[in-house]
């Protein structure tokens, strides 16, 4: 393999060290009651996560841009057939209508797991979930595009409430750990090693 390749391979290695430096968590489902097949996922700071509890209130009608001191990075959520999903990122963008309301009180519980409440509303849609311990059931749920994709909704008459579910933490999902950024790193640096003392053996040997 040439030099070049080699580098190019540790540079995408390394990636992680400036890229997604967040903690993900997200909805696993464990019913077949509405709403269906909903996805939600959020993110936050590590320091956020090492505090062992979050508070966060966007309250309606609050325009202001930004949120960077408070340690969500993002907070995204869809139903199948979702026109624009809900995609809120307090140092990025605000919600598509510049005028949503994001309340959620949560702690970072034990094997990666999230508990406590979360209220979402980008003026055009709406969930609500609490959770007893870490098992979180939808309150409600609606959009004004309709939600006959998760089943339920105000065009089907069927509420969208009852859902249970955890929302947990990526990276234990299939009981993996992600590689920790310095460890890639390292190991970036040891496929140049080995390249440069392979080329060191051969100029030896010439």
């Amino acid at each position: 393999m040439k030099l070049a390749s080699l580098i190019a391979a540790a540079a995408c290695l390394l990636v992680p060290l400036t890229g997604h430096a967040g903690v993900v968590y997200q909805w696993r489902p464990l019913d077949g009651n509405p709403p269906l097949d909903f996805a939600l996922k959020l993110e936050f700071t590590r320091q956020a996560v090492d505090s062992g509890s979050f508070s966060f209130q966007l309250p309606y009608m609050d325009s202001a841009p930004s949120y960077p001191e408070l340690g969500l990075v993002a907070f995204q959520y869809a139903f199948p057939g979702m026109g624009m999903p809900m995609d809120y990122r307090p140092q990025e963008q605000q919600f598509r209508s510049g005028l949503g309301m994001l309340d959620m009180e949560l702690r970072f519980e034990a094997g990666g797991y999230l508990s406590g409440w979360i209220h979402a509303n980008d003026q055009n849609s709406h969930i609500m979930l609490q959770s007893s311990g870490a098992l979180f059931t939808v309150l409600d749920a609606n959009s004004d595009e309709g939600m006959e994709g998760a089943g339920c909704g105000w065009t089907t008459g069927l509420p969208c409430s009852g859902a249970t579910g955890f929302l947990q933490g990526v990276q234990q999902q299939n009981g993996q750990a992600v590689p920790e950024p310095r460890t890639l790193a390292l190991f970036g640096l040891g496929i140049l090693g080995l390249f440069g003392s392979r080329r060191l053996r051969r100029a030896v040997a010439s």
